[in-house]
């Protein structure tokens, strides 16, 4: 039986005995090492330390996971500035079943909140921001300046409005100003085409009462805050294509939705491509995610890989918008 409030973690040894192994001595040892290694000021690390642990504690699913791959994923938040505080939905620690591996390992994810916090800190945005689009508020389309809406005044009316679509819009500091806008539908279906753990009919039947299948199926985030995800995507398809990318800002995309191992080397999980590396940006360095971007001029959007996870993903209810 698993000890979860012990944080423990179970591993099949080669004789087939299970053991046990405390994630608290891990942290005293091979963890203690991890940390050191990259935080040097002794009451930083010791702050880190305190809310690690305390995000274990709160999620009994980390405790599962491999050791290594939780402390590596909370470093890279810690690289960031995030605190790792699900509610504030800057990053997240998510478990994943490793199937190639045979346990449970925490993947390190930025929410669509923190891309924007990142593109404030680096002072080259004066504005920018990503909302649902409701019934009743597209305008019409301007082929040079972008959509037009007639924005709903009523809050409360528009909280029950059917949602028809997402826009992000950014605004640089020398005036420059960029919009993308994708309908619900396109956006179902580039869910459906880039995640591997979504089913565009799948979620429909969801939606609509009629699903029957296995729970465990449900498990992708584009299950469980389909809004939140595709706000995400459109900010990182911005940000990417339009945007000024700090140094920050590129590690950060390049980084996101990772399993970070302990020589610093990281992998993506569930991409498309079928080599655990992402399509788009595999191992590209920040120099040349920038070349990228100076290169594409052209409107049509890269598509974006959304790699998913198998397991738990963080509650709805951790989302405070």
């Amino acid at each position: 039986m698993e000890n979860r409030n012990n944080n423990y973690m179970q591993k099949a040894a080669p004789n087939g005995v299970v053991e046990k192994k405390s994630f608290t001595n891990f942290m005293a040892t091979t963890g203690n090492k991890l940390i050191s290694s990259t935080i040097t000021d002794p009451k930083r690390k010791t702050q880190f330390i305190a809310n690690l642990m305390t995000a274990i504690s709160n999620n009994p699913t980390l405790q599962e996971c491999e050791q290594v791959s939780v402390v590596a994923g909370a470093l890279q938040a810690e690289a960031l500035h995030f605190p790792l505080n699900n509610s504030l939905g800057y990053v997240y620690l998510v478990p994943f079943n490793d199937k190639k591996a045979g346990m449970k390992k925490a993947q390190f994810q930025i929410g669509y909140k923190g891309y924007i916090q990142l593109a404030i800190r680096s002072g080259l945005y004066k504005d920018i921001n990503v909302i649902e689009v409701k019934e009743g508020e597209l305008g019409n389309y301007d082929p040079l300046n972008g959509q037009t809406f007639n924005w709903i005044n009523d809050y409360y009316k528009r909280q029950e409005a059917k949602t028809i679509g997402y826009v992000g819009q950014l605004e640089l500091t020398n005036g420059f100003k960029k919009q993308i806008y994708f309908t619900y539908e396109a956006m179902l279906d580039h869910a459906d085409k880039y995640s591997q753990a979504f089913s565009k009919d799948t979620y429909l039947q969801v939606l609509n009462g009629t699903y029957r299948g296995e729970a465990w199926k449900l498990s992708s985030f584009w299950y469980k805050a389909f809004d939140e995800m595709a706000k995400k995507t459109v900010l990182r398809q911005l940000l990417s294509k339009w945007g000024i990318m700090s140094v920050e800002l590129q590690e950060a995309y390049i980084k996101d939705q990772t399993e970070m191992k302990a020589d610093g080397t990281y992998d993506y999980i569930d991409s498309t491509n079928g080599n655990g590396k992402s399509k788009e940006y595999q191992n590209d360095t920040s120099e040349q995610v920038s070349n990228k971007q100076q290169q594409q001029t052209g409107m049509q959007e890269p598509p974006i890989d959304m790699e998913e996870v198998e397991d738990t993903m963080p509650r709805e209810s951790d989302f405070d918008y």
